[in-house]
């Protein structure tokens, strides 16, 4: 969804059936993107098991194909968790517990 480098993630954690209390994580495969055009950072979160297809340091540009949504984490079905934050999640003791940012799709 954007353009940026990666600097975390996370792709070996095994998905869990929907509506599942089996959780053992909040995020689990994971990507945290840092933005080149903000410097913020995104966090893709609940992604398929080894579906990731890009690795910490690579650049990503809008459109490329980089996993797949999954099911595990902290969730009771499959779907994409997608937050844009001031704080980088590498720095946090919750990654995901930072200062929330706007986010807007283009079509």
């Amino acid at each position: 969804p954007v353009s940026g480098a990666i600097i975390g993630m996370e792709n070996n954690e095994i998905d869990i059936e929907p509506n599942s209390e089996n959780f053992t994580s909040s995020l689990r495969n994971y990507l945290y993107i840092k933005l080149e055009d903000t410097y913020t950072y995104l966090i893709l979160a609940h992604l398929e098991q080894n579906s990731i297809t890009v690795s910490v340091g690579d650049e990503i540009s809008v459109g490329e194909n980089i996993g797949k949504v999954g099911n595990l984490g902290t969730t009771s079905e499959p779907h994409l968790h997608i937050q844009h934050q001031l704080d980088n999640p590498l720095e946090l003791k919750f990654p995901s517990c930072a200062v929330g940012l706007p986010i807007s799709f283009e079509e």
